[in-house]
């Protein structure tokens, strides 16, 4: 369960307990908000987990980084055992620094399907190989987008770089709706309290999201303002529509949602951006995601 959770939420690192005040005011948020805690993960974890008993945060820790994340590590540098790609039919997906991950249909077991410590990495499957990778980039994005809204980085620098070109240059898979200065931060900040991914099962609870950008309401009003008001679709093709066809075009645009992957890919864009200029372990590289398979990528 601690594996599903760090791979769907990340693992919280902060050492700062709630969002700035700095970035709430200039999301009109009137009350505080604290960050995904150890506490949250833990409780999600055993919400899934057989056993009920909730470790205490020193032994989390102490399981974290001293077996956990190395697993994870080794798992992804070494893959799970060393092949050689003539030999295999499939020509090998999971390349890493010591040969090509064996693939399931050689193994002659079942294998895991996650990153297991009390498993040898033979035991492992592919999916694991790139789950642990993804665990070890998850943890790293956590730490960086909860030090960012945390107040490790001012609002005068985030404000100037999310209203930057770098951040338009790349809106593949997005909806026409997302403005980053507003988006980016919005999901940037639910990504750091809720966890990485909360805000795709956030969606089916219209309460949660009441007020925010991803409000359902807020997107609609969002929409048609940048759209129908502001003239962002031309004139003459919005004279040519009836009243009904807009409201059904502008109801079908809010309804649209970026996927998993692409959220994962923007909160790495915008964690890089704004960490750029850190010297420090908060800093994120922005590297490949070789685990979200190739072209076309969801």
């Amino acid at each position: 369960s601690i594996c599903s959770v760090a791979l769907y939420f990340g693992l919280p690192r902060s050492q700062n307990r709630s969002v700035s005040q700095e970035i709430l005011s200039q999301m009109s948020r009137v009350s505080s908000e604290e960050l995904f805690s150890t506490e949250s993960f833990l409780k999600t974890s055993c919400s899934l987990a057989v056993a009920s008993d909730m470790p205490d945060i020193k032994s989390f820790y102490q399981y974290i980084d001293d077996i956990f994340l190395p697993h994870c590590l080794r798992l992804a540098i070494k893959g799970n055992g060393p092949t050689n790609r003539e030999g295999r039919a499939s020509k090998g997906q999971y390349e890493t620094a010591f040969g090509v991950s064996l693939n399931a249909e050689n193994a002659g077991h079942q294998l895991s399907p996650l990153p297991d410590p009390a498993l040898p990495l033979a035991d492992h499957s592919p999916e694991a190989v790139a789950s642990a990778s993804a665990i070890i980039r998850r943890h790293r994005m956590m730490r960086s987008a909860q030090f960012i809204v945390g107040g490790g980085v001012s609002w005068e620098d985030m404000n100037g770089i999310l209203r930057g070109a770098n951040m338009l240059k790349d809106m593949s898979g997005l909806p026409i709706w997302w403005c980053p200065w507003i988006h980016d931060l919005a999901l940037l900040v639910h990504a750091s309290t809720f966890g990485l991914f909360s805000i795709l099962i956030d969606l089916q609870n219209a309460t949660k999201l009441e007020g925010t950008a991803f409000d359902c309401k807020e997107i609609e009003k969002h929409v048609r303002s940048t759209f129908v008001t502001n003239n962002a679709l031309p004139r003459k093709f919005l004279d040519n529509m009836k009243s009904s066809d807009v409201d059904d075009w502008v109801k079908s645009q809010t309804k649209q949602f970026p996927s998993m992957n692409v959220i994962e890919r923007r909160l790495a864009l915008v964690c890089s951006q704004l960490t750029g200029k850190t010297d420090s372990e908060q800093r994120y590289d922005n590297m490949p995601m070789f685990d979200h398979g190739g072209w076309p990528r969801n």
